[in-house]
């Protein structure tokens, strides 16, 4: 396991999600959520070329796109930020609501990442938390996350 602070989030976040399967389910877990400004290398493929400065949702539809990557976005609630990226990220972007969720992960079918921080801009660009990166073992993001929320007696 390895530890950061946050300020790498929004490097990480988009690599983490390139390392997911084709045709894989990608989960993001946070009580609150919004269209967070992610920083991406230059990536290009059969549906254009995305680089530099982007939100949450055009990593998203690019990846949808490019890799079939599905998404699921796990809200303790549905607010108006979590609407927007909703519709920004278009069809690719499907919402659960956990009313007492308090869990912080990015999991796809090869890794899991734990954090401290919400998918906010100001949880990724000032607040300093920490992270953890490990090898999802179970190969399975839901069920990587139902066995997680499991053992609290959650299900999902």
């Amino acid at each position: 396991m390895s530890s950061w602070s946050s300020k790498a989030l929004p490097w990480l976040i988009p690599s983490l999600l390139l390392t997911a399967s084709p045709h894989s389910l990608v989960i993001l877990v946070s009580p609150w959520a919004e269209d967070v400004p992610l920083q991406v290398y230059t990536w290009v493929g059969r549906s254009g070329r995305l680089v530099g400065e982007q939100p949450l949702s055009a990593v998203c539809r690019w990846l949808a796109a490019e890799r079939k990557l599905r998404f699921l976005l796990v809200l303790r609630d549905l607010d108006r930020r979590a609407q927007a990226l909703r519709a920004a990220a278009g069809g690719c972007l499907e919402l659960r609501i956990l009313p007492d969720l308090h869990a912080k992960l990015i999991i796809t079918d090869r890794l899991v990442l734990r954090t401290s921080a919400n998918l906010l801009a100001r949880s990724l660009e000032r607040n300093i938390e920490t992270l953890d990166l490990a090898p999802n073992l179970r190969g399975d993001a839901i069920g990587f996350l139902r066995e997680e929320l499991g053992r609290f007696g959650i299900r999902l």
